[in-house]
């Protein structure tokens, strides 16, 4: 358990340590780099919040990873579409942009942003707020990546997500979140939770035990939906007519229930996923939970 706190102690001093004396704006250093809106900058204080707690909200993400990030690699305030954000990375690849390439695929990296967003015809009023965080370490402990995102109206879909993993072991990869899906063929499952992911983050945090609780009850619920679906033959895949060049994907001409030796796999291919992810918490509860606590403290999310 130890190998899996102590890689995790230097993000949650940063964020500790009090509110930095940056403000954030500067580009010193970044226009040397290359990342997407390098040439829109934004001044924090042109933006005109809608809704004062989201102000608040996204202020204090902000002063947070700003202090976390203070020697990390820095993309500024800027307006990328109709996203206004701002990214702090370190590792591998992190001089050529937060965003870029397959950055967030590799280990050893840590990434940090805030945004909100807006309407073209309205600027510089805003809305909404997104706040991510992730912590990939090079060999031992947990992949986390945490991810909320509130008040998108027409341009982005609100969730919650936090996102467990090992390195170099993809088949122990979960997620507890604000909903929930598998997909098998042409058939999708669901499962939706009350409230945002603010709320959920504010459960899960409390202690390893309430980790453990939202997260493995949602997994089995969807777990049952997925295994009774595929026993009633209500799981369809499709069966598809001749290809005909060109690089045009063959017609989907008909919907067909799964054969009983791929209900079978199937079955026991979600079986074994939901059993991971309670192995996980039987084994490293108390990881987990720290491995969450150092990426996504209470005064940063």
């Amino acid at each position: 358990m130890r190998a899996s706190i102590v890689p995790l102690l230097a993000l949650m001093g940063a964020c500790a340590s009090g509110p930095s004396s940056s403000s954030g704006d500067s580009v010193d250093g970044a226009n040397s780099r290359d990342y997407v809106g390098k040439d829109a900058h934004v001044d924090f204080a042109t933006l005109q919040f809608i809704d004062d707690a989201e102000r608040q909200r996204f202020e204090r993400a902000r002063t947070c990873f700003s202090e976390r990030g203070n020697d990390w690699e820095h993309d500024p305030l800027r307006r990328v579409g109709a996203f206004v954000e701002e990214d702090w990375c370190r590792g591998e690849g992190a001089q050529r942009g937060c965003s870029g390439g397959n950055f967030m695929k590799r280990q050893g990296v840590d990434k940090a942003g805030v945004g909100t967003l807006h309407y073209t015809d309205r600027w510089p009023e805003v809305f909404g707020v997104q706040v991510n965080a992730t912590h990939r370490p090079r060999t031992e402990g947990w992949n986390v990546s945490v991810s909320v995102s509130t008040n998108g109206k027409t341009i982005l879909g609100d969730q919650g997500s936090v996102s467990f993993g090992r390195p170099g072991k993809p088949d122990e990869k979960f997620y507890v979140g604000t909903s929930y899906g598998y997909t098998i063929a042409e058939s999708s499952f669901d499962l939706n939770v009350d409230g945002d992911g603010w709320a959920l983050l504010d459960r899960i945090r409390v202690s390893p035990q309430a980790l453990r609780d939202e997260a493995l009850p949602r997994w089995d619920a969807l777990k049952t939906k997925v295994v009774t679906a595929l026993e009633a033959g209500q799981v369809l895949e499709c069966v598809y007519g001749e290809y005909e060049g060109k690089g045009i994907p063959p017609t989907c001409i008909e919907r067909v229930p799964l054969s009983p030796k791929a209900v079978q796999e199937e079955v026991a291919k979600i079986e074994g996923r939901v059993r991971a992810i309670h192995t996980a918490f039987e084994t490293d509860a108390e990881g987990l939970h720290a491995a969450l606590l150092a990426v996504a403290p209470t005064d940063c999310f």
